[in-house]
């Protein structure tokens, strides 16, 4: 592969070689994707037909001559080839080679799993909609209902801290295992990899293959994983209506308030949650965080006229998508405000006041006053990991800026 300008070594006469591709109709679209990387790009039915003629060796003179009624210019073909290429669907710009092919495929289609089937069948999917109204109509008892103090499940703030990992680490590994299940029925790859959103450090599914499925049967994977963990909330609160030893009822206590905490932040769809998938799919508009949040920051720093003319580029159905989407946004994330003050806040004080009154109240070097020393001091570790992880991003950023193969 070569290191290249673009703008530069894109000319009217310029052939380009397209990466052997499979291709699925999608609605009104066609979703395109390498057959041996995890490659995917969505293509209405115009750029499709374009993609054809670059596929079939024409120029892009003669892209423009074939649709010179349509006044296709020869930059709005070019920024569609460079989409292209950053998107790894093109091989060869004239004799350059841009991306090269593996020998390998390397997205082979998983075995589908009987287990998988069962656990995602219609069936239980009604399941899971029925909890979906449980776990609130339970949650009306009070005795059911998450307090700050279920997370202390010890006197100890070490013991405490730990146990909360732990039990993060289970609920998580239960919410992204049912969006690798779900993937699994649907027959596509997944892959569980660490991420920040934001400033929050999370654990992700990576399903890129979910490209190659239809719209329809996406909602299966973007869902797998709330569905899973509302249906474990409402299976511990069942558990604290039967008499049974107290530590096992606070286990059961700690777990819904661990999940319940996860699932609010669903409601920020500007962190790209599953909800924000959910609702991108629906709105077919995949760039539909990008366009909000450039319309955003553009009419927060006040740049009217770089709005306009960006605005100009957009077609009226991503206008009333981007202006839909902006308001589902701001109610989602009030409801998160709301719901964070009603049942995190008093855990984040909860926390506070703990580590605090160990330090304070505690006899000098004492059991308790290092314990909330080393409480304190843990609770921190999330930052400190998130700084790191910038760091390396920071680094790979700057090393690719200076190994780049080609610039824009």
């Amino acid at each position: 592969m070569e290191k290249i300008n673009l703008n530069e070594e894109i000319k009217g006469s310029s052939v380009f070689k397209i990466h052997p591709y499979k291709l699925n109709k999608d609605g009104e679209d066609y979703i395109l994707g390498r057959l041996d990387t995890n490659d995917y790009v969505s293509l209405s039915e115009d750029a499709y037909a374009i993609l054809k003629l670059l596929e079939d060796g024409a120029s892009i003179n003669d892209i423009l001559h074939k649709y010179q009624e349509d006044q296709l210019s020869f930059e709005d073909v070019k920024e569609f080839i460079i989409s292209l290429v950053e998107s790894n669907i093109v091989h060869k710009l004239d004799d350059h080679v841009l991306s090269s092919t593996n020998t390998v495929k390397e997205n082979s289609e998983p075995k589908r799993s009987r287990l998988a089937e069962w656990l995602f069948s219609k069936t239980a999917w009604v399941f899971y909609a029925v909890s979906l109204v449980l776990v609130p109509l339970l949650m009306i008892n009070e005795s059911l209902r998450p307090k700050p103090e279920d997370l202390f499940l010890s006197n100890s703030g070490v013991i405490t801290f730990f146990t909360i990992i732990i039990g993060t680490w289970i609920t998580v590994f239960v919410h992204e295992f049912g969006h690798a299940v779900a993937a699994k029925k649907e027959g596509i790859g997944s892959k569980i990899t660490w991420g920040y959103r934001w400033i929050f450090l999370v654990i992700e599914t990576d399903v890129t293959d979910i490209w190659s499925i239809k719209r329809n049967r996406r909602y299966a994977v973007y869902l797998g994983g709330p569905a899973w963990s509302n249906a474990m909330i409402l299976g511990l609160l069942l558990i604290q209506l039967i008499p049974l030893p107290a530590l096992m009822i606070d286990i059961s206590k700690f777990f819904v308030l661990l999940i319940l905490q996860s699932l609010i932040f669903q409601f920020l769809f500007f962190l790209r949650t599953d909800l924000y998938y959910v609702l991108a799919n629906y709105l077919r508009i995949d760039n539909l965080n990008e366009l909000s949040k450039s319309l955003f920051l553009n009419l927060v720093t006040g740049r009217i006229k770089k709005l306009r003319k960006e605005v100009t580029n957009w077609s009226s159905w991503e206008k009333k998508l981007v202006s839909i989407y902006t308001f589902i946004n701001v109610v989602g994330t009030s409801t998160t405000l709301i719901l964070f003050l009603a049942i995190n806040l008093p855990v984040v004080k909860l926390y506070i006041e703990t580590a605090i009154n160990k330090i304070y109240y505690s006899e000098l070097f004492s059991y308790e006053y290092w314990d909330g020393i080393a409480f304190g001091t843990f609770s921190l570790n999330p930052f400190f990991i998130l700084l790191v992880y910038y760091s390396i991003d920071l680094y790979k950023y700057v090393v690719a800026k200076k190994e780049q193969k080609w610039t824009v």
